[in-house]
């Protein structure tokens, strides 16, 4: 089987694709987070790797959200506000999404034709949301909840 990681912050996590669900809390210095994380691994029928990450943060800190590929691809990376309908694009290969809100204090790092991170800066209560990472064979989703200070 194969191993992937996961960062958030100071939470590092190797796990075997399968189907997983854990749950960690992770408190360094002044930064905490809370992670819940499920694996789905492909079936006969299904060629795409799903993962979904429930990350708990604190206004003011940092994430980053990794996403990796087996073959080589363009990372698209999507957010979806909790006031919205519907998702739009902050990441696709070339500059962060200007329609991102938080524009100024997110970026990417590592980024290459199998990896690729994206990471905001910090956090405020409105970066509460959904973000994904969509691959042609890897799906991955974060549901990121802000706790104020």
């Amino acid at each position: 089987m194969e191993n992937t990681t996961t960062k958030a912050t100071a939470y590092e996590e190797v796990a075997i694709i399968a189907t997983t669900q854990k749950k960690t809390l992770v408190t360094t210095g002044q930064e905490t987070s809370t992670s819940i994380k499920t694996q789905v691994s492909p079936t006969l029928n299904q060629d795409t790797y799903m993962e979904h990450q429930s990350l708990i943060m604190i206004a003011g800190n940092s994430v980053s959200l990794s996403c990796s590929s087996p073959v080589k691809a363009t990372f698209r990376w999507e957010y979806h506000s909790l006031h919205s309908r519907q998702s739009i694009p902050i990441y696709t290969g070339g500059s962060i999404n200007r329609e991102f809100h938080g524009k100024a204090r997110a970026s990417v790092s590592n980024c290459n034709d199998k990896n690729c991170n994206f990471n905001v800066d910090n956090l405020q209560l409105d970066d509460a949301g959904y973000f994904s990472c969509i691959l042609k064979t890897v799906h991955k989703h974060w549901a990121l909840t802000v706790l104020g200070k």
